[in-house]
């Protein structure tokens, strides 16, 4: 078998959704991830009736975790048995007896606590004797004579770490390798580890260094400075192999005497032997007997021969960008990193006997970004956004789910071309935002299909020559459509408009110009013939806040309520709920008055600002009104990815905060919410995230339900 660890944060493994409860005692608490969809950039999702649909997606699959098993023979994925969970897989090593040792900044396998080091067994479960401590985030493993070496970076005090532990059981045994004194700035941490004759070998990052220990005592037996070139935080040595009796050292590495991202070095003293001419960063290395195959990146990149008896150095086959290489000896398996504007990591397998090897496809990876926008209709859900997940069911840009039960329904219809940036209904008709090619028809920025089937694309056809479209709404026979918007035929000199109206029946524009215009026009809601607008401040504009405007005639603007504050403030978010209007944000003032991310607008009494006042200390991204209150989410603070942030909470009608929350795992942010909308026994959510839950037993990010 062939394990697959995914630095790219794929999708990670819950526990099955819960029976739906009664949402009007308490709010749902179980997350969970049914299927993961990948795709293109962030997008809506609506609810019509029981049913969910997603918006810029391309794959829609099952979870996986962050680490996937797939067949040697013929690249298909095995079922996930323990799921990793809640971070990533950085290293993975076999334990020569069918199954896996992985390591990184995972924090569950199959639902069981394990502080990213774990052992995985030839049957895919997970060896409940192997127990390790909380090291860190494990960034290098290697085995050796009855030993495990890990090697990575200490939580908080960002030191390196390297210890060997028993394989069986996880605990720490009485060695140190005292790592090499730090010379130089940023991180100092361990990134390969290679081991082999009595010796451990040890890279850490950027110029600080390459070591050899003795693996009994610990002892220091060499070391090499570690030499940089000017070329950015990810330059430093990053691979290290034993072959032909040598030790090779990958990277991306210069010194005045030449020496360029590979080196051969005599594995008892540390002296260089040979310095092969590689044109580009090496990132892996894999050797068997006196042949070292090593991936290289950039323009030079691909897979080169080095036959370490000759020292010749041949190209096998070549690609832009490699991550992972290894090998049997009769089959080398290669990582090729997506190509940008790709969504997809490709595993290909090169027959090592053939005379003139070539890359074979293995198995597709596809990854993804998040998730903005969700949208209801009748207990239907549809979603937009960029998600993670593994191959899968084929959607390009659309799907929809079940809003009970999670299961992904056969409505899809193919968007070739634009990114779905917003989607909403009237009736079962579905308005999407964004796209200028879909079921192989083109349409200029809007289009509208229906709920129905399998999601026949409908004539309504608006013309407009520019569409970056975040918000949509329908009222009244218009659908109003926010963002940054040029009618078809306008001069490539007229402005952009930022709040367009269009007939429901002819797609024709209509007679709406609001004055002043709204600029930075981020939501939209209807309210008994009004059109409620967020919008930030915008040179020239009226500011951040929120703009009630008249949904008939032209437009004309009826009252506003600004907020200030906060580091550029702005409405992300509107709700409404009876004549009460939720706006979130980031604020620290509505109307003059202190109000915190969050507050409460009286809709009959002209936008006039309500009591409600709860103290959210993150912006607002998303609103959706619950039986028990009002669920809001927020954006992750950068810089605090080692306390964990809180990504859902709960306030009650009368503004106090529940004792109700998910959180995001640790991360290195900023990650956040985008979207929410309540189904039948709890709520879904989206968003520019890899993780939310429970450290023990997180959902997979960009889409999740919470029962």
């Amino acid at each position: 078998m062939l394990l697959v660890a995914a630095l790219l944060s794929l999708s990670a493994g819950a526990a099955p959704a819960q029976p739906a409860r009664h949402l009007a005692t308490e709010p749902p608490s179980n997350v969970s991830s049914r299927y993961v969809v990948a795709g293109g950039p962030p997008s809506p999702v609506i609810r019509i009736g029981d049913d969910v649909y997603v918006g810029g997606v391309s794959r829609v699959a099952s979870p996986t975790g962050s680490a996937v098993v797939l067949s040697a023979a013929n690249g298909r994925a095995e079922p996930v048995t323990a799921p990793v969970a809640g971070g990533l897989v950085q290293a993975a090593i076999t334990d020569n007896a069918g199954g896996w040792y992985v390591g990184g900044n995972f924090t569950s396998i199959g639902g069981v606590p394990r502080p990213g080091l774990a052992h995985l067994l030839a049957d895919g479960t997970l060896d409940t004797a192997f127990a390790p401590p909380d090291l860190g985030q494990v960034n290098a493993l290697a085995l050796d004579a009855g030993s495990l070496y890990v090697g990575g970076v200490q939580w908080r005090s960002f030191q390196p770490f390297l210890n060997v532990l028993d394989p069986a059981t996880g605990a720490v045994l009485p060695v140190s390798y005292p790592p090499l004194p730090k010379s130089s700035g940023g991180l100092f941490d361990v990134v390969a580890l290679a081991a082999g004759g009595g010796r451990l070998y040890a890279a850490f990052n950027a110029a600080n260094g390459i070591a050899a220990y003795d693996e009994d005592s610990g002892s220091l037996l060499w070391s090499q400075p570690g030499s940089s070139c000017d070329c950015g935080t990810e330059s430093g040595p990053a691979a290290l192999a034993l072959g032909g009796g040598r030790l090779l050292v990958g990277g991306q590495i210069s010194t005045s005497t030449g020496r360029t991202n590979l080196e051969e070095l005599d594995p008892a003293t540390g002296t260089v032997l040979e310095q092969p001419a590689v044109d580009g960063p090496v990132s892996a290395i894999a050797t068997v007997a006196d042949t070292a195959y090593v991936l290289v990146d950039r323009h030079n990149g691909g897979v080169w021969k080095l036959d370490l008896a000759h020292g010749t150095l041949s190209r096998l086959v070549a690609f832009t960008s490699g991550s992972a290489i290894v090998t049997d000896g009769a089959i080398l398996y290669v990582a090729e990193w997506a190509p940008v504007g790709s969504d997809s990591t490709r595993i290909y397998a090169l027959n090592l006997g053939q005379v003139k090897p070539g890359l074979h496809p293995l198995s597709q990876v596809t990854v993804g970004g998040s998730a903005d926008a969700l949208a209801l209709q009748n207990g239907r859900l549809l979603v937009g956004g960029s998600f993670l997940g593994l191959g899968g069911v084929k959607r390009s840009g659309l799907a929809a789910f079940d809003a009970r039960t999670g299961a992904l329904l056969p409505w899809g219809p193919a968007v070739q071309e634009g990114d779905v940036g917003a989607l909403a209904h009237s009736g079962k008709t579905i308005y999407i935002g964004g796209v200028s090619r879909i079921a192989g028809k083109r349409r200029d920025g809007l289009a509208a299909v229906s709920a129905l089937g399998s999601g026949k694309l409908l004539p309504w056809h608006p013309r407009l020559s520019s569409a970056g479209i975040n918000a949509l709404a329908v009222s009244d026979g218009r659908v109003f459509a926010g963002g940054l918007l040029k009618p078809h035929g306008a001069k490539p000199s007229a402005p952009l408009s930022t709040l367009m109206a269009f007939s429901t029946k002819t797609g024709k524009r209509l007679a709406f110009k609001p004055k002043p215009q709204i600029n930075d026009l981020q939501t939209l809601a209807v309210w008994h013939g009004l059109l409620l607008a967020g919008s930030g401040p915008s040179q020239g504009a009226q500011g951040a806040g929120v703009t009630a405007l008249r949904a008939s005639g032209d437009g004309r603007t009826l009252w506003k309520q600004s907020v200030t504050g906060g580091n550029v403030p702005i409405v992300f978010a509107l709700q409404t709920n009876g004549s009460t209007l939720y706006l979130g944000g980031r604020f620290t003032e509505v109307g003059g008055q202190p109000r915190a991310n969050l507050a409460a607008l009286a809709l009959d009494r002209s936008g006039a600002l309500l009591d409600f006042a709860p103290q959210v200390p993150n912006q607002v991204m998303a609103l959706a009104k619950a039986d028990y209150g009002l669920v809001f989410s927020t954006m992750a603070i950068e810089g605090q990815w080692w306390l964990g942030t809180e990504a859902l909470g709960a306030v009650s009608p009368a503004g106090q905060l529940l004792p109700w929350q998910i959180n995001f795992p640790p991360c290195d942010g900023p990650v956040s919410v985008e979207s929410l909308a309540i189904v039948p026994g709890g709520l879904a959510a989206s968003g520019g995230f890899s993780w939310i839950g429970p450290t023990d037993q997180p959902a997979s990010g960009s889409l999740v339900w919470v029962r």
